[in-house]
């Protein structure tokens, strides 16, 4: 993954987390049912992700994936 893609993708990720009122990780995790070490790695940029762990991400944030991906190049 191009690595100004991935910053762009985990800056949106913790901001959509930020704005969903879990000021940290351990809060969102526990509440969207996702292993810390997983979230972790996609906030943080360490790894490729599976698009289904996004997918699920999106639910909670009632976002699509076109939603997520639409506005990525102006962050």
């Amino acid at each position: 993954m191009d690595k100004e893609l991935r910053a762009n993708i985990r800056f949106k990720l913790r901001k959509l987390r930020i704005q969903s009122g879990h000021k940290n990780m351990d809060s969102f995790v526990d509440f969207a049912e996702i292993p810390k070490s997983t979230y972790e790695r996609m906030e943080y940029g360490d790894s490729n992700f599976k698009i289904g762990t996004l997918i699920h991400i999106l639910d909670f944030h009632k976002m699509t994936l076109s939603d997520f991906f639409s506005d990525l190049h102006k962050i």
